[in-house]
């Protein structure tokens, strides 16, 4: 298997960006994959971008309990990412060892929101965000971002909005301090429980300016990751500014239920086929 943390730690060592390292050999996306352990790009590409690295073969090439741990971390990404909770449970019972304590909290955070959403105990994800925070000691890295966020969206669901607000009004700045296009699937899913946020707030302004910027951020990625989502908010957002369904929310309906299809997002294909149905755009 392929290291892809020592892959990413020595490009951030030399000062080049995933765009960089990746022209004229792949895309940028594949970059971002290899560094997550979540692709096995082609022989030649691999050698490409080693040696670009200046890096030799055997410095990247390994198979320990750290890699075998992020390939089910990862799985369990995926799985969460269309509400398949039980799942990703289940893949994260796979992995025998954690070693390392960014998995630590990648496990932690996976685990915490899978329950929570399946189970709807928001007193047990208040602890474990919150563990997440501690273990973290306040660091500013994506984990710390998505346990803050994760906090605000438990207040949230518990109507305890001023609490609610503290947190997620934290997250714009604490973004700043990753990377993100380092961590793409993470900023999207960060994107998507803002945007919640701030239509549930009503504050219908800034939630638009957000779902833009995940919009533009996807497209410049590549990624279908949570852009059903983000096209169900937009389309209500545009609903309830104009109080109607007008062109172009249903557009933005039709887009959501177009990738909730592809991403076989079985939550969003009925909440958007609900509505699609209820306006004679699918059939009854």
């Amino acid at each position: 298997m392929i290291d892809g943390q020592k892959i990413k730690d020595t490009r951030k060592k030399l000062g080049i960006s995933q765009q960089e390292l990746a022209q004229g050999i792949t895309t940028q996306g594949t970059v971002s994959l290899l560094e997550r352990n979540s692709t096995s790009p082609r022989g030649d590409i691999l050698a490409k971008i080693i040696a670009r690295l200046n890096l030799k073969l055997e410095d990247v090439v390994v198979d320990n309990e750290v890699l075998t741990a992020q390939r089910y971390l990862d799985e369990a990404d995926k799985l969460s990412m269309n509400n398949q909770y039980e799942q990703a449970l289940a893949s994260l019972k796979k992995i025998e060892k954690l070693t390392d304590k960014e998995q630590e909290a990648h496990y932690l955070f996976i685990k915490t929101n899978a329950i929570m959403w399946q189970t709807r105990d928001f007193e047990d994800a208040l602890f474990g965000f919150n563990r997440i925070l501690q273990m973290r000691n306040k660091q500013d890295d994506v984990f710390t971002v998505l346990a803050t966020c994760e906090l605000g969206v438990v207040y949230l669901e518990r109507g305890e909005l001023d609490k609610a607000s503290f947190y997620f009004e934290q997250v714009p700045n604490l973004l700043t301090n990753i990377n993100l296009d380092d961590n793409v699937f993470w900023s999207l899913f960060i994107w998507k429980s803002l945007t919640t946020y701030y239509y549930r707030m009503k504050d219908f302004d800034k939630c638009a300016e957000i779902l833009t910027k995940a919009e533009e951020f996807s497209n410049r990625h590549l990624t279908p990751v949570f852009v059903d989502s983000l096209y169900y908010t937009n389309a209500l957002v545009l609903h309830d500014k104009s109080g109607k369904w007008t062109k172009e929310a249903i557009g933005y309906l039709l887009k959501s239920w177009s990738f909730a299809t592809f991403s076989d997002n079985k939550r969003n294909i009925k909440k958007t086929s609900d509505i699609l149905t209820e306006i004679g755009y699918l059939p009854k």
